[in-house]
């Protein structure tokens, strides 16, 4: 089991950040067709790929607080 103190709750924020930019940017882009998106061409599949991706390795970054089991006395 890993020690230390749980993850920032930035860490949270930005693991449930990057789909929702990746989202909007895919969606941005394919019905509103920007003109500053324009220029970046084929590269505007690549960076929300890119964000979706980078959710793997954030993820593996995270701690959540340590699971104590509840007892038969306690209540829920």
């Amino acid at each position: 089991m890993e020690s230390g103190k749980p993850s920032g709750r930035w860490l949270g924020a930005l693991i449930t950040a990057c789909p929702l930019l990746a989202a909007a940017w895919l969606l941005t882009y394919t019905l509103l067709r920007p003109p500053f998106l324009e220029p970046l061409g084929g590269w505007n599949y690549a960076g929300p790929l890119a964000l979706i991706l980078a959710v793997a390795p954030l993820g593996r970054t995270w701690r959540g607080d340590a699971y104590v089991r509840p007892t038969s006395t306690s209540r829920l």
